[in-house]
């Protein structure tokens, strides 16, 4: 399936897919409302297999960016409906929460990881275990061309060595960092265009873009990472071989053929 790459506000006439409700912290209710009773229904253009046939499916959530303050403000405005506007955390634990899908409920992991070089050596441990982090979101900051670069350069390739059958995406999250950046109001064509090149040269399977003061997008990215992870993508067909010999090298019409030594 080709990567599926598109704005907050800019997507594709096609069938809707199963609504995804606003997240519930906790367990969940008894009485959880139907999707057609939602009140904030969700698209999602990701379409793949379901991975689980279990009666509630457990999914894990993984931000990376080199800026602590992009991805812990990602985390914190989806889990909370707002910018933290007094004091902006540098770190998130770990977030349990519980979302409800087309399919049912569904449990859903939050899990940040820091991106500096001296953690190089600990983060490698976050993708040992591959059943329990199923999409890694890349962030880079809107405006920063060196987050995008960055996330091409290392944290891609990272989570392809580490974590090679793990679907990974691409975020720009728009970050204010003063009081007239967060009035500005702002254009996500001005940089989709170039985000949208970085993830397909990277590899991601999509690319979003979000604001994380107004807002906008932020429920669209996870919804949509949650979508992945419960329809993972194919996975890709191997690669021949070339054909060696019983010795594990290849042998070429020129080789003669060995002799048994004496």
């Amino acid at each position: 399936m080709a990567p599926a790459f598109y704005a907050p506000e800019v997507l594709p006439n096609r069938s809707p897919a199963p609504a995804i409700t606003r997240p519930i912290l906790g367990r969940v209710p008894t009485n959880t409302a139907t999707p057609s009773d939602s009140t904030n229904p969700v698209t999602s253009l990701w379409r793949g297999k379901p991975k689980s046939t279990n009666p509630i499916p457990e999914v894990r959530l993984v931000t990376l960016s080199s800026r602590a303050k992009v991805q812990c403000s990602l985390l914190y405005a989806y889990t909370e409906d707002e910018y933290p506007l007094s004091y902006c955390p540098v770190f998130v634990e770990d977030i349990a929460m519980s979302v409800l899908t087309g399919g049912g409920p569904c449990n859903v992991l939050l899990s940040n990881t820091t991106g500096q070089e001296s953690y190089d050596g600990l983060r490698s441990f976050n993708y040992l275990d591959p059943l329990k982090r199923d999409v890694i979101l890349l962030c880079a900051e809107i405006g920063n061309d060196d987050d995008y670069t960055l996330a091409a350069e290392k944290w891609a390739p990272e989570a392809r060595r580490f974590a090679p059958n793990t679907p990974y995406i691409l975020v720009g999250v728009r970050c204010p960092r003063d009081d007239d950046e967060k009035i500005k109001p702002y254009n996500f064509g001005d940089n989709f265009a170039y985000g949208k090149a970085m993830a397909k040269k990277m590899g991601a399977l999509m690319y979003l873009e979000c604001d994380v003061f107004t807002l906008q997008g932020v429920k669209k990215v996870f919804d949509e990472a949650i979508m992945i992870a419960l329809n993972p993508p194919e996975p890709p067909a191997p690669d021949k071989q070339k054909k060696t010999s019983r010795w594990g090298r290849s042998r070429s019409k020129e080789s003669s053929p060995l002799t048994p030594g004496l």
